[in-house]
């Protein structure tokens, strides 16, 4: 399924690219240079050489964000010659001008790589929000709780032990009463590389325990993962509740969430099927609009975790 996600967008982005940048005399580079860099991600479930294999792994990890925003930019382009096929803002000789167009792919290229190296150091820096929520304390003795949230870690063989270190300084250094990782918190493979950082992860301390739930990166190799989460003393709620403390419950965040997600998805594919729409607008509303909307869900998914912390009766 990941492969079909890659392969798709990238066949758009061949002959699209092909199309509106490249010069005749220049064909046979392209398709080259595009066929040798695009092959560089299905080439990693191939080869088994480690130490090859090691470096793909590394690339991939930047190549897959980086044509995914080559691909909405590229749309974005498209649009832009809709638009601009009804408002005449840019002439038409202009565009057919192979220096202009030359300026055009650099500028998408770069766009691409900013944005990957910005969401980078993004990943790399860490830090801190903090909400108050107030909910019904119903016949518990507890009068607060400190929650220390935590989503999207996708640690791995090539995240810094430093950075662990760092994470896990600062949110002990919050002094939470329980710590609750919201998924993805394991990328790939739990393989011997990854002992040293599950030793620095279980220095994590909460008096009420550290819980996680699945998220679909962890999902993917579930089997191979069990023996991190009990390496690092997460706790893992599979659709069930666990009593903390005989104070409230904790379980796994509502579906329903996720369902309401996919309706809308699918709802807005076929109305874009019914009336005929490009292909394209399905996908950068399914790649912009749906990320935006991922941030609500994550917001409103934290608020659900906390309601959940359903107090005693």
């Amino acid at each position: 399924m990941m492969m079909l996600v890659y392969i798709i967008p990238n066949i758009y982005l061949f002959f699209r690219i092909r199309k509106l940048f490249i010069v005749r005399e220049n064909n046979a580079v392209y398709v080259l240079m595009y066929l040798g860099i695009a092959s560089i991600y299905p080439l990693r479930r191939i080869i088994e050489n480690n130490t090859i294999n090691h470096y793909l792994e590394v690339i991939s990890r930047y190549l897959l964000p980086f044509f995914l925003y080559l691909f909405l930019f590229t749309i974005l382009f498209d649009v832009f010659l809709r638009f601009n096929t009804a408002f005449k803002l840019v002439s038409k000789s202009r565009l057919n001008n192979p220096q202009f167009m030359k300026y055009g792919l650099v500028i998408l290229i770069f766009a691409s790589m900013l944005v990957v190296i910005a969401g980078v150091i993004n990943y790399n820096t860490l830090r801190v929000s903090e909400y108050y929520i107030e909910i019904p304390a119903r016949s518990s003795t507890a009068t607060d709780l400190k929650i220390a949230f935590i989503a999207d870690f996708h640690i791995n063989t090539n995240t810094p032990e430093s950075f662990i270190s760092q994470f896990v300084t600062k949110t002990n250094n919050i002094s939470p009463d329980i710590v609750l990782f919201a998924g993805d918190i394991l990328e790939g493979h739990y393989t011997d590389e990854l002992k040293s950082k599950t030793t620095i992860l279980k220095k994590l301390y909460a008096p009420y325990g550290v819980y996680g739930v699945l998220g679909n990166h962890d999902n993917y190799r579930r089997r191979d993962n069990d023996s991190f989460f009990d390496n690092t003393g997460i706790k893992l709620l599979l659709d069930n509740v666990i009593v903390v403390a005989d104070k409230f419950y904790i379980s796994k965040p509502l579906n329903y969430i996720l369902v309401i997600k996919f309706v809308v998805q699918i709802t807005v594919f076929w109305i874009c099927i019914c009336y005929q729409c490009y292909f394209t607008v399905y996908f950068f509303y399914m790649f912009t609009i749906c990320n935006q909307y991922d941030r609500f869900i994550a917001i409103f998914g934290t608020m659900i975790q906390v309601q959940r912390l359903i107090l005693p009766t």
